[in-house]
């Protein structure tokens, strides 16, 4: 299906293989409405000429969609909210194990948390349960920062800003466009690598 969407030169065209023994999803976009009519035209078109059925499960004219997990729309991009309930609604951990699922659930969303890294510590170096003090807090902070996190959808026609940062702990960095976030980077600092990046402040240039 990329070879037929690249063959027939068509725009905005996005195919998805949802089930290699079912069907081909394909999304059709367009930055303005004009441009996405031209878009569909085109492919019909092109479907036409190949002779190609098409299933009659379609949704026209949508300002936002639902895709691999997140929805895009007006220029935002943001976690599917049924997909993240189930993070939401997590109980705090009552062991060692819950703990670390629970961190790796936040690790897979930590692009979308500014300084994730800083605001995950407290609660990955945790040893005691049932969490207390900052744990608790940590973990209850970045659950509300999830139900609510929304990141600016990339336009590969504006320019990039990289905006970095460190502390002696960890390391971060926000990618933006137009002043807006369009991805997140943290990571924490383990001893080892913090000895190495003081030993290198002490090299010459």
């Amino acid at each position: 299906m990329s070879q037929f969407v690249e063959q027939e030169n068509l725009r905005d065209t996005f195919p998805f293989l949802d089930n290699p023994h079912i069907w081909i999803m394909v999304t059709v976009a367009g930055r303005y409405q004009e441009k996405h009519d031209d878009n569909v035209k085109s492919f019909h078109a092109a479907i036409r000429r190949r002779k190609f059925t098409l299933n009659e499960r379609r949704q026209l004219f949508l300002r936002k969609i639902s895709k691999f997990g997140y929805v895009v729309g007006n220029g935002v991009v943001k976690p599917d909210p049924e997909r993240m309930r189930a993070l939401t609604e997590f109980p705090p951990p009552t062991g060692y194990m819950a703990l670390r699922r629970d961190l790796g659930m936040f690790a897979y969303y930590a692009k979308w948390i500014d300084n994730f890294a800083d605001k995950v510590r407290p609660l990955a170096e945790t040893k005691n349960f049932p969490l207390s003090g900052d744990a608790l807090n940590s973990f209850k902070f970045l659950k509300s920062e999830l139900a609510n996190v929304a990141l600016r959808s990339i336009d590969e026609l504006e320019p990039f800003v990289v905006e970095c940062d460190a502390s002696d702990v960890g390391i971060s960095a926000t990618l933006n466009q137009r002043g807006c976030p369009v991805a997140f980077m943290s990571r924490t600092l383990q001893a080892a690598t913090f000895t190495i990046l003081l030993m290198k402040k002490r090299l010459p240039l």
